[in-house]
């Protein structure tokens, strides 16, 4: 059964440089700002996720699995809904974000019955999540946001 997300890591250095870039700006928020912002975001959810395992064996193991992520995903929801883009990338930024809070609710409600072990429900979440995961890329990539679009 697939995990949505495949996590990847930076030094410790990165990071720091990563957040010491987005501290800088003009008085608005500049493309290459918001750009830096939101990956920064993501990355720091993939670092919070750890590695996922490749393989998940069954239904309750699967539900285990979102259990211990959707925390991770709910904040990365939470700090990127804070960010503001700019304007040439609202309108894809407002996609991107009800995606996501799509992905989380379609994680939220395959808990339950994998944690149940029901395997139809790994079968429909996974059927439910992918387009939706697909466009999630597709947005993030129009955007720039490498990092996001490598974590979806």
């Amino acid at each position: 059964m697939p995990v949505t997300r495949s996590p990847r890591r930076l030094s410790a250095a990165a990071v720091v440089i990563a957040a010491s870039l987005a501290a800088c700006g003009s008085s608005g928020p500049s493309e290459s700002h918001f750009e830096r912002t939101v990956n920064l975001i993501c990355l720091q959810a993939d670092e919070s996720l750890g590695v996922s395992p490749t393989q998940i064996k069954s239904a309750r193991s699967f539900g285990e699995e979102i259990s211990r992520t959707l925390p991770i995903y709910a904040r990365e929801l939470r700090q990127l809904r804070a960010v503001k883009p700019a304007s040439s990338n609202a309108g894809n930024y407002a996609t991107m974000l009800r995606l996501l809070a799509r992905e989380n609710v379609l994680l939220r409600n395959a808990r339950a019955p994998l944690l149940a072990g029901k395997l139809g429900a790994a079968k429909r979440f996974t059927t439910a999540v992918e387009p939706v995961a697909l466009k999630a890329y597709e947005v993030e990539t129009k955007m720039g946001l490498q990092v996001c679009a490598k974590s979806t």
